[in-house]
C-alpha cells in the first residue's frame, strides 16, 4: 500500500479550536486538513487528493533522518494505549498519567511485536521492538490578544484567543485514487495551503507553513482492522472496536453551526467492516469526517 507524504515546518503558531476561544488542538484534524485541499479544489485546482491523515508531530526523527517508514508518527491506537494503562495501573499507578498523556508512536510499532515500557524511576518510556521512546514535548499554547471594532460606535473591544505555537515539524499522509503517488502534484497542493494558512485567525498570520520534503511510504501492514487517521462519522449507528471518541462541532459562517456530534477520533481501530464515514453536505460547507486508514493487525498487541 502507496502511502504519499509531506513534512512541514509551521512559521508560527496555528489554531485549530477545540470547543471555544480558550482552548486549541496541538494537531491540525484531519477534517482541518480536508477543508483547505476543498478550497484548493474550489479555486480550480484538482490536486486529486481522495483521502488524507490529520497532520502530525514528528517526535521521533532527528538530525540523523531516520526513515520516515519506520519513524513517521501515527497516532497510538487504542488497543495499545488501553492495555498500557492496564498494566501500568496494576503495576505503578502513580505512572498511569504519564501513559495517557502518550498520543504518538513511529509507524515501525504498528508491525512490532511486544510494545512495553520501562521505569526509570519517575518517569517511564514506551518499548517497541529494541528501542526506547520518551514521550516529549513538541509546543506549547499561547494566548493572542485581539481587537473586534463596535459597527454602532466604532468602540473597540479586547478579547483573547488560544493558539498552539509547535516546535518541530508536522507529518501529514494522504492517498490519490490512481495506483501510483503523484508526489509533485501533493507537495504543490499542501505548499499552496501552506502560502494561504490552515485552522483560524490565518488573517493574523496563523497556520502559515513550508513543506520541507515529500515522498512515498510503501506501508506493509496488514489485518482485518483499520487504524484511523483522522476524524471519522461512521454511517452506521454503532461502533466496535478500540474507540477514541470526542464531540466536535463547526461553525462554518456566523450563523451556520454543525453540531454537536459525537465522532471517533485519530487512534481509534476498529474491524475493517466498519470502515463506511460520513461527508456531511450542508449548503454552508462541506465537513469531509472520511479520514485515512491504515490496515492493522489489532492481535498482535492484544
Amino acid at each position: 500500500m502507496q502511502i504519499g507524504y509531506v513534512i512541514i515546518e509551521f512559521n508560527g503558531p496555528f489554531r485549530v479550536g477545540k470547543s471555544g476561544l480558550l482552548d486549541a488542538f496541538d494537531y491540525v484534524p484531519s477534517d482541518t486538513v480536508y477543508s483547505a485541499l476543498d478550497y484548493l479544489r474550489f479555486m480550480g485546482f484538482n490536486h486529486g487528493i481522495v483521502s488524507v491523515s490529520s497532520a502530525y508531530p514528528l517526535i521521533y526523527v532527528n538530525d540523523i533522518h531516520r526513515s520516515i517508514s519506520d519513524y513517521g508518527t501515527v497516532p497510538i491506537p487504542m488497543n495499545i494505549k488501553l492495555s498500557l494503562i492496564k498494566r501500568i495501573s496494576d503495576e505503578r499507578p502513580d505512572l498511569v498519567k504519564q501513559i495517557r498523556r502518550i498520543n504518538y508512536l513511529p509507524m515501525k510499532c504498528l508491525t512490532a511485536k511486544g510494545i512495553g515500557y520501562v521505569v526509570y524511576g519517575d518517569y517511564l518510556r514506551v518499548t517497541c521492538g529494541d528501542e526506547e521512546f520518551e514521550y516529549e514535548g513538541f509546543g506549547e499554547l499561547m494566548g493572542v490578544q485581539r481587537n473586534v471594532i463596535g459597527r454602532a460606535i466604532g468602540n473597540a473591544d479586547t478579547f483573547r484567543v488560544v493558539a498552539f505555537m509547535p516546535t518541530v515539524r508536522y507529518i501529514i499522509y494522504y492517498r490519490q485514487p490512481q495506483d501510483g503517488i503523484d508526489v509533485k502534484e501533493g507537495e504543490r497542493a499542501f505548499s499552496m495551503i501552506g502560502e494561504l494558512g490552515i485552522g483560524g485567525e490565518r488573517s493574523i498570520g496563523f497556520g502559515h507553513f513550508k513543506v520541507v520534503e515529500s515522498g512515498v511510504i510503501n506501508y506493509t501492514g496488514s489485518g482485518d482492522y483499520a487504524l484511523i487517521l483522522g476524524t471519522a462519522l461512521p454511517r452506521v449507528d454503532s461502533v466496535e472496536g478500540y474507540l477514541n471518541t470526542t464531540v466536535r462541532g463547526w461553525v462554518c459562517s456566523p450563523y451556520y453551526v454543525i453540531g454537536p456530534i459525537h465522532v471517533i477520533a485519530d487512534g481509534s481501530v476498529v474491524p475493517r467492516g466498519y470502515v463506511d464515514f460520513e461527508v456531511l453536505k450542508y449548503p454552508s460547507c462541506v465537513k469531509n469526517l472520511n479520514p485515512l486508514w491504515l490496515p492493522y493487525d489489532a492481535g498482535v498487541h492484544s
